[in-house]
């Protein structure tokens, strides 16, 4: 179903970000999915970068935030978020 095959793409783009800006870790299940930061500084100031240019992510626990998209997802909303989040990463 949808919610596997975009859960499954995003975890991998995702997982080829790990070690940009701050982040140390991806898991998760379908679109359900935790980015770990190395620190809560680090992910709070990506959580304000993604927001300042429309992506919408919230924090969870001491030094994550959380992805959870629509269940309705398509491929290429899934790419316009990577593009996102990897300037957001890197900015």
């Amino acid at each position: 179903d949808n919610a596997t095959a975009m859960g499954t793409k995003l975890k991998e783009g995702l997982q080829e970000l790990v070690g940009k800006g701050g982040m140390a870790d991806v898991r998760g299940l379908g679109l359900m999915i935790g980015i770990e930061f190395d620190s809560k500084q680090s992910r709070d100031e990506r959580l304000a970068r993604a927001f300042k240019k429309g992506l919408l992510l919230l924090p969870a626990g001491q030094k994550a935030m959380r992805v959870i998209p629509p269940l309705t997802i398509t491929e290429e909303e899934v790419q316009g978020g990577f593009e996102l989040m990897s300037h957001v990463l890197s900015g």
